[in-house]
C-alpha cells in the first residue's frame, strides 16, 4: 500500500529474500533499508518534503542515507501520518512473510577443493575494491595432545618470527607495504590468519599469508621472546574475573576433554614449552586438509581459484586429529563433583537450592556463574534454539529477561558460542567489589554472590514456568539477525563469519540465517526443557582470595 501511495515503481518480488526495515524520523522520512545476502545493498529513504509527490530526488553523496525514491507533501503526510505508519506495519509484515515462505534465496556459493585437500570458499562482492582472505586452520587447543597444552597458542605467536625465505618481522613489512595488516587469532576449536587487502594485492598478500603458514622456522630465540609476550597476554586474561569463571566452568563440566582447558594456555604450559614440542605440534596438524580458505571481496571465483591453486596447490601435509568426542548423555559435575549419577538433583529448577561451589581467585570482583551442557554447531536445530534462548535472557542492562532489579548493574547476561564439539550455556554476573561508598568484606562479598545466583536462578525458573512468547522469539530473531547483518557488512567480517562456520561444522551464514527464521516456538521450549534441566546445571561462584592451590605455582 505505501508502494502505490508512494508511486514508487517496484514490486514485491524486489524485495524477495530480504530483510526490510522501516522506521520513521519524525519531521523527516520513513527510512526503508533492504538487506540482501547478510549485506545491505539497498537503502531508500522517503522524504516528508515539500517537493511534488513522485519526484524521484538524488542519491546521497556519501551513501548513508542511499536513495531518495520519492517525497510526499508535508501536508499530506501530516493528514495520513497514522494511516502510513499503518500500512508500513502491514507492508513489513507481508515483506517478512514473503521472505520467511522464499527462504535464503541465494544461489550457492562457489567452494571448491584444491588436489591436497585444502578447502575455498568464495564470496564475491563488487562494491568496493577490497578483498579479505582468513585462513582458518584445524590447529586449536582441541587438537593438542597431552604435553602440548598451550602449544596452539604459541604457534600462532611465532609463526610470524621467520620462514625460510623471510626474517623475523619481515611478513609483516611486506604485508604492511600492501596498505594492510597481517592478524592472527587462536580459539578452542582454530588457528586463524588473516587480512583485507586492495584487490590488485590479493595475490600478493596471499603469497605472504600461505608462506608464513607453510615454511616457519620457529627461531629458537624468537620463541623466547614471544614467551614473554604470551606470558604478559595470559597474566591480563587471569586478571578478569568472568574470563576465570568460564574457564572454571569448562574445566569442571569437561575434565576429559581439551575443552576442559583454556585456550591460550596456562602460564606454566608457555613456561614449559619447548621449541620440539612446538615443531611437532605444527608439523602434526598444520596441512592442507585441516585447513578452510575464504576469500570475500572484488574477486571473481577464477581469480580466486588462480591465487589460491598458486599459493597453496603444492602444499602437501600430513593430517591427524586427536580430540576425543563428548558424550552428552553423560550428566556433568554438580557443584563440583562428578555428577555421572547425580539423579538426586532431578526435579524442578526450585527443589534445586544447594548453594553453589565457591573457589577463591585472585580478583577484584566476586562473580557468579551457571552453565549447561549445550549442543555442538552441527546440531543446527537445538544450537539456533540455544542461540535464540541467550537473545531472550539478554543483559541485565540491555534488556531480556536478566533485566530485573536486582541484577541490576551486575552485568548479567547469557551466552552460547557454538563448538565443533558440544560446549556450555552459560549464564554470569559480577558483584561491585565496593558497596555504599567501602570495600566489600569477604562475607558481604559471598552474600552478594550467592544473592545474584539465586536471582538469576529465578529468571531460569522463569523459562519453565512462564514460557517464551511469539513475542519473545520475533524480538530475539530480529536481534541475532540485526547483530549479523551489522557484523557481516564488511567483507571481513563475512569472511570470520563463513570461516567460523566451517571450522566448526555449523551452517554457512545463509543457511544460519534461514535455520534462525524458521525456528519454532515449539523447538525454543523443546530446548529449554531438554538442555536447560536443573540435574545438568553447574552453579560456580569465585571470590576474591588466595587460591588454596594457585594452578600455576611451582615447587
Amino acid at each position: 500500500y505505501l508502494i502505490c501511495m508512494c508511486s514508487m515503481r517496484i514490486t514485491l518480488d524486489a524485495f524477495a529474500n530480504a530483510i526490510v526495515f522501516i522506521r520513521s524520523v519524525p519531521g523527516e522520512s520513513l527510512r526503508i533499508s533492504v538487506f540482501r545476502g547478510m549485506a545491505a545493498e539497498e537503502r531508500y529513504r522517503v522524504s516528508i518534503a515539500r517537493s511534488r509527490p513522485g519526484r524521484i530526488l538524488p542519491v546521497n553523496r556519501r551513501n548513508t542515507e542511499g536513495k531518495e525514491l520519492c517525497a510526499l507533501p508535508r501536508r499530506v503526510m501530516n493528514g495520513w501520518r497514522s494511516i502510513t505508519l499503518t500500512l508500513c506495519r502491514i507492508l513489513l509484515t507481508m515483506l517478512m512473510l514473503r521472505t520467511a515462505s522464499v527462504g535464503t534465496g541465494a544461489a550457492p556459493a562457489p567452494e571448491f577443493a584444491l588436489r591436497n585437500g585444502l578447502r575455498v570458499v568464495i564470496r564475491e562482492r563488487h562494491d568496493a575494491p577490497l578483498v579479505a582472505i582468513d585462513l582458518w586452520v584445524r590447529a586449536g587447543s582441541r587438537e593438542e595432545a597431552p604435553g602440548e597444552t598451550g602449544a596452539a597458542h604459541f604457534l600462532e605467536h611465532t609463526l610470524f618470527k621467520g620462514t625460510r625465505t623471510r626474517l623475523a618481522g619481515e611478513a609483516d613489512r611486506t604485508i604492511e607495504n600492501l596498505g594492510a595488516t597481517l592478524s592472527a587469532a587462536t580459539g578452542p576449536d582454530y588457528a586463524r590468519f588473516y587480512t583485507c587487502v586492495g584487490v590488485e594485492h590479493a595475490g600478493d598478500a596471499l603469497n605472504v599469508l600461505a608462506d608464513v603458514v607453510r615454511n616457519a622456522t620457529l627461531p629458537a630465540e624468537e620463541i623466547e621472546r614471544e614467551r614473554k609476550v604470551i606470558l604478559t597476554e595470559l597474566a591480563q586474561r587471569d586478571s578478569d574475573s568472568t574470563s576465570l569463571l568460564i574457564e572454571r566452568l569448562y574445566r569442571t563440566v569437561y575434565a576429559d576433554h581439551p575443552y576442559g582447558r583454556p585456550p591460550g594456555g596456562s602460564q606454566t604450559d608457555i613456561r614449559d614449552r619447548t621449541r620440539d614440542t612446538l615443531a611437532a605440534f605444527y608439523r602434526r596438524t598444520y596441512a592442507p586438509a585441516r585447513c578452510t580458505l575464504v576469500i570475500v571481496g572484488d574477486l571473481t571465483e577464477a581469480r580466486a581459484r588462480g591465487i589460491a591453486e598458486r599459493s597453496f596447490g603444492d602444499w602437501a601435509g600430513e593430517t591427524s586429529t586427536t580430540a576425543m568426542p563428548i558424550d552428552n548423555s553423560r550428566k556433568p559435575a554438580r557443584n563440583g563433583v562428578d555428577g555421572s549419577a547425580a539423579g538426586d538433583n532431578s526435579g524442578s529448577r526450585a527443589g534445586a537450592v544447594d548453594k553453589p561451589t565457591v573457589v577463591n581467585a585472585a580478583i577484584v570482583r566476586p562473580v557468579a556463574g551457571i552453565a549447561f551442557r549445550a549442543p555442538a554447531a552441527s546440531d543446527v536445530a537445538n544450537a539456533c534454539a540455544a542461540q535464540l534462548v541467550a537473545a531472550m535472557l539478554g543483559q541485565s542492562d540491555l534488556g531480556g529477561r536478566l533485566a530485573t532489579a536486582r541484577l541490576s548493574g551486575c552485568e548479567a547476561r547469557a551466552s552460547f558460542a557454538p563448538r565443533r564439539d558440544p560446549g556450555l550455556f552459560l549464564v554470569s554476573s559480577a558483584a561491585q567489589a565496593v558497596s555504599a561508598g567501602h570495600i566489600r568484606t569477604r562475607d558481604e562479598a559471598s552474600a552478594a554472590a550467592f544473592a545474584q545466583n539465586q536471582s538469576m536462578l529465578a529468571v531460569l525458573d522463569g523459562l519453565a514456568a512462564t514460557p517464551p512468547t511469539a513475542g519473545e522469539l520475533a524480538g530475539a530473531k530480529s536481534a541475532l539477525l540485526g547483530r549479523a547483518i551489522f557484523e557481516n557488512e564488511t567483507n571481513a567480517g563475512l569472511a570470520s563469519s563463513v570461516g567460523a562456520s566451517a571450522i566448526t561444522g555449523g551452517p554457512p551464514p545463509e543457511a544460519w540465517r534461514a535455520a534462525i527464521e524458521g525456528t519454532t516456538l515449539q523447538d525454543v521450549r523443546r530446548f529449554i526443557t531438554r538442555w536447560l534441566d536443573p540435574a545438568n546445571r553447574l552453579d560456580l561462584v569465585l571470590l576474591p582470595g588466595p587460591p588454596a592451590r594457585p594452578p600455576d605455582s611451582r615447587p
